[in-house]
């Protein structure tokens, strides 16, 4: 009697689906066009002191810092690219056709598709810290700790920041919709009402673009409180303007709070869509 063999279970056929979405992203264009961003961002902060003649900080801490503040912006590129279209690819180039057939849950082919935009993003943003803590080594002979807390809440960033390219992506027919919702939001929608709600002396600290803000201010020691701008006045109250500060602690929870959220609005509505739609 032939053996019997048992199918996959539902985590292998997740990593199964991981695979194959990796594949997709090594054999995109997208990967280069990330690539070329994080090279281009790299070089030109490294060549702006000599440039203007000046020298690179002793600290490395401050050193890492110039660096570290691109970090939420290259992780809304990233979100946009490989989060806001992993869902509705299938359905507006009908592979799902050949997909979704097959003995594989839903919930399982989500979850391969998170898991690989996660690596990816991760992998992109671990390659970014890592040549930043190479040249702070050789310009500064030092490595600051505070990188490694830095990096981890650039990951829950990247985690709520996919999230949220994953229900755009769950929610919209076309690629296209769900791209330029997903970083108009991260990139100028949230960041207005972010200042509109400051102006009114109010902290947005239930905004994700509010706390990403944290990932930078990290690499200060110590940790800085509310900034008030003594030259800029607040033109609503007549006082000086008050440039509030992410609390590390709520940021981490509120991150946290949205990737979940988010995430399950967007496997809700993927688990909902037909073909058809």
């Amino acid at each position: 009697m032939p053996k019997r063999h048992d199918p996959p279970s539902d985590i292998s056929q997740s990593f199964i689906v991981a695979r194959y979405e990796l594949l997709k992203h090594l054999r995109s264009r997208r990967l280069i066009g990330i690539g070329v961003v994080l090279v281009a961002v790299l070089a030109l902060i490294t060549a702006i002191p000599p440039a203007f003649g000046d020298d690179y900080s002793n600290d490395p801490a401050d050193f890492a810092g110039s660096y570290i503040g691109f970090v939420t912006l290259l992780v809304i590129i990233s979100a946009t690219l490989f989060a806001s279209d992993a869902i509705v690819s299938d359905f507006e180039k009908r592979t799902g056709y050949l997909i979704f057939p097959n003995p594989v849950k839903k919930w399982s082919i989500f979850a391969g598709k998170f898991f690989a935009t996660m690596i990816i993003t991760t992998v992109a943003l671990g390659f970014y810290y890592l040549v930043v803590a190479m040249l702070s080594l050789a310009i500064t002979g030092e490595v600051s700790g505070l990188m490694g807390l830095s990096f981890v809440y650039a990951i829950l960033y990247v985690l709520a920041a996919s999230s949220l390219g994953f229900l755009m992506s769950s929610l919209f027919k076309s690629s296209t919709s769900a791209l330029v919702l997903t970083i108009v939001l991260l990139l100028l929608l949230l960041p207005i009402v972010d200042s509109t709600v400051q102006l009114a002396e109010i902290e947005p600290n239930y905004s994700l673009t509010y706390n990403s803000d944290v990932v930078s201010y990290i690499m200060d020691d110590p940790y800085p409180e509310d900034i008030i701008i003594e030259n800029f006045t607040n033109p609503f109250t007549g006082d000086p303007f008050v440039q509030y500060v992410p609390d590390p602690g709520m940021a981490a929870g509120v991150m946290l709070t949205y990737s979940a959220v988010l995430l399950s609005l967007a496997m809700m509505l993927f688990y909902r869509r037909q073909m058809k739609d």
